[in-house]
This record gives structure tokens, sequence and C-alpha cells, in this order.
């Protein structure tokens, strides 16, 4: 043992810091608290426990890892997880917090792509406390990644049963959706609500279960590809319903009012509208589950009709063989955006295929990587021409491909029956899709997956796809 006394002083002086919130600067003189407590007595279990933790704080995976390793190196001592102060507490390694430590460093494996050694941590985890939740959630996600769906159904199962909360039935709605349990997993998606989207909890009216003779709002609540998926409902409802308000996203507004401008019953307005006068409430998403839908009746639904929208199309270069849509991107919103979206160098390179000409589909900021990266006359950027879904639509008419990340661009493109390649990502995936490409692509039959492997490259992705558009240019 080290200086334990001076180890609790800057311990004590840590925590201090990192409660004051005042300066943001305390966050950075707490971590140096921290170091110092392990520094001058580094068997001071407990300033490992919570170095590792203000490592995961702060977004620092490796050394969050490491000094949870740490931790857990030191000997097991009785008792329950002291309570702050520590200067009567012994600092060791408890019981609470290496059942604490040990989850969280699963979780930190699995971020940085280690699944076989976090399958080991979370798996002691579940041994040493087999009513621990946490750790059967977070062992429900690794095995999903590995495309063992059965395991992870089972573990997100047993961390709903022992404790019925939000994040525990998210994970275990997740689970269902990509066994293609699809409408059991809707019905566990319901927990969106408490789990993130709160305020739909104070509606003024209560939920809709697809009562009949009813006004219902309806209303856009999760992304622009979701809205536009599930869009596919939303006669079925108002066969049901006397008058359905469609509260959803700007771009999708003129879309719609034409694709349900026959239905006298449906009037389309943009999220910021104020609520009408209605009976009811619910989401896109939350269609099939409140009409009561099969699983078969939920894969057979067939898309909204998408009409022949047409604009100029003097951005086409004559010159070239195959026209290609592209888009990198998705939402930085979504928390799966990290692992979906792609670097767009990898996009730039299928323009050495002879005969292909690149076109930018992307609306949104991430347009400027084509000049960050002096791809301008290899990528033809058509953000000038787009304002809505309807001018993306008219765009696509004129391409003979689209090549897009799990984005929603893929959904426009598979509502307007375009062929679209979808580089899929290991760690981000779509329940669509599935847990790997041999399923194909739910609702959109013109669809090819071609996915990553296990080390999560897009390389070996972009060789495919290139060599694939090789092959179409020849034909």
């Amino acid at each position: 043992m080290g200086d334990r006394t001076g180890a609790l002083a800057f311990f004590n002086n840590a925590v201090a810091a990192h409660n004051n919130k005042e300066d943001p600067k305390n966050a950075q003189v707490a971590y140096q608290f921290f170091v110092s407590a392990v520094t001058a007595d580094p068997t001071f279990a407990v300033g490992w426990y919570y170095l590792a933790a203000m490592n995961s704080d702060l977004g620092l995976p490796f050394g969050a890892i490491a000094c949870y390793r740490r931790f857990l190196e030191l000997p097991l001592e009785d008792g329950q997880e002291p309570q702050l102060p520590f200067d009567r507490q012994p600092g060791g390694r408890t019981r609470d917090l290496t059942d604490k430590a040990l989850v969280t460093l699963g979780q930190k494996l699995h971020s940085i792509g280690k699944n076989d050694e976090a399958l080991e941590v979370l798996e002691r985890a579940v041994f040493d406390d087999p009513k621990h939740a946490a750790a059967y959630v977070s062992l429900s996600q690794v095995h999903g990644e590995e495309q063992d769906t059965k395991k992870a159904l089972w573990c997100a199962q047993k961390a709903y049963e022992l404790e019925d909360n939000p994040v525990n039935e998210m994970a275990y709605a997740f689970a269902l959706l990509f066994d293609r349990q699809f409408m059991k997993g809707l019905a566990h998606f319901e927990a969106r609500f408490p789990y993130r989207f709160t305020e739909f909890l104070h509606m003024p009216y209560p939920k809709w279960r697809g009562e009949s003779g009813k006004v219902l709002w309806l209303v856009a609540d999760q992304g622009l590809g979701d809205t536009l998926s599930y869009a596919r409902f939303v006669e079925r409802a108002a066969e049901r319903c006397t008058m359905v308000h469609i509260i959803c996203q700007a771009e999708l507004l003129r879309l719609f009012s034409i694709c349900f401008g026959h239905l006298k019953n449906i009037r389309v307005a943009p999220l910021n509208t104020p609520r009408p006068h209605a009976d009811y409430w619910t989401t896109f998403v939350s269609l099939p589950w409140a009409m009561g839908l099969s699983n078969n009746e939920y894969i057979g639904q067939s898309g909204i009709k998408i009409p022949p929208f047409n604009a100029p199309s003097h951005w086409k270069a004559t010159d070239r063989l195959l026209h290609v849509g592209i888009a990198w991107s998705g939402s930085p919103f979504n928390d799966i955006n990290p692992h979906r979206s792609i670097p767009i160098a990898h996009f730039i390179e299928l323009a050495q295929v002879p005969g292909v000409q690149l076109y930018s589909l992307q609306a949104d900021d991430a347009s400027q990587q084509i000049y960050e990266h002096g791809a301008g006359p290899i990528v033809r950027d058509l953000k000038p021409w787009i304002r809505e879904i309807s001018d993306t639509l008219a765009i696509l008419r004129d391409l003979d491909l689209v090549i897009t990340c799990e984005s929603a661009m893929g959904h426009i493109a598979g509502a307007a029956g375009i062929e679209t390649w979808v580089p899929y990502s290991w760690r981000g995936r779509d329940y669509r899709i599935g847990p790997s490409s041999m399923n194909g692509s739910l609702w959109y039959p013109k669809h090819m997956i071609f996915q990553q492997g296990r080390e999560a490259r897009w390389e070996p992705v972009f060789d495919r796809i290139r060599a694939a558009l090789e092959d179409k240019i020849k034909c």
C-alpha cells in the first residue's frame, strides 16, 4: 500500500472539484486529482474506479478500459459500496463497485470492437450477479452485433424480466425486431416514449389503439426515412378514422399532400403546426401496432404510390455511361450515425471506374465535403436542386443507380423503386435489413446489401462495390 492518507485527500478534492459545476475547468482539476490519488497509492481501488468512470465520461474508452482493468486487478474486499466522503473508508475493491466496473468495462470493450473480450467480461458479470439486468442488456447488444439473434433475444428478455424499465424494454424491442418478430418488437418499441420522447406522455388526448370513427393526430416522431417508410400504413388508418391530421417533416409535405390527396379525410401539415382538435394521437411508426396488424400484414404492406415528379436535368453529364447518385452521411442526431456514415473518399474512388459519373444527393452540410476533398469536378453536387423529397424523387428518375449509407436516402430510393446498393455497417445496422445481408431489405426488393465484415472496415466493402460497378458497365 502506498500513501493511503494522501490518496484519500487527493480523492476528496477530486470529488469536490467534480461536483462544482460553476467552472468548466473543474472537470480538468478533478481529473488531475484522481490521477494524483492513484499515483500516491496504486492500491487505492476506488480511485482507479472513479478515474475509469471519468475517462468514460470524457469519451476516452482506452483510458477507461485500462483503469477498470487496474481496478479489477486489486484484491476484493468484503462489504458494500462505500459512501462519500471516503475519509473513514478503506478504499478497497467492493463487490458492488466490481459489478458496475465489469459491466462498464464490457460496454467500453464493445464500443471499440473488442467483442470477444466484451463477452468474456460481461459473462463474468452475470456469473457474479445473475440478477444484473444491465449486464444482460450489454450482452444482448454484443450477441446481436455478432449476428447471434437468439442469444441476443434471450439476454434482452432476461434483462426486461429482471427490471421492467424503458431502457431494458428498448433493448428487448430491438432484439425482437432483429429477430424479425416485428409486431411483438413494435409493441415493446412503444417504450421509446418514456425512454426518450417524454413530451408525448403529456398529450391532451389518449394514444390511439385502432378505435374507429375518431379524429386522429398522426405525427412524425422518428427520422425522415422512418416517416416515409411507415407512411405505407396511413391509408389503413384513414379507413378507420373520420379525420387524420398528418403532422410531418417539411421535406415530406408536398409528397404526402399528393400521395394522400385522393383521401378526403386526411390533412397534411408541418411539424410546427398547432395541435388540432382530435380524439387520439399516434405516430407513423406506431401505426402497425396501434391497428393490431399481424407480422405477415406488416411485412406484406405495399408502399405509397410515388407520383412521377419531373425536373430539368441539365445537371446530367452527357458523356458518361452510368449515372450514379451517392449519399455517404446520415443525420448526426441518430445514435448509429458514427457507424453508418462513410468517409466520402470511398465514394470518390468509385469514379475511377470508366464510364461512371457520380452525383451527390446530400442535401445537408455534408455536401461541403465534396469541395474539402477537391472532388467538385468528379462528384456533381445536386444540393442546389434539392429543397424537398419530391425534388430528390425527380432527380432519381434520371439516374441509373443509387449507392447510399443506411440513411433516409435508402428509403427514398426504395420507395421510388430505384436500384440501390447499400454499404451496410457491421455495428450500426437497421432491423429492416437485419443482422446480416442474407435477409435482403424489407419492403425494398431492388436493394442490394454490401455488408462490412466483423472488422468493421469499409475498404473491402467498396472493393466489392467497385467490382460490381465494373460488371454493370460491361453489361
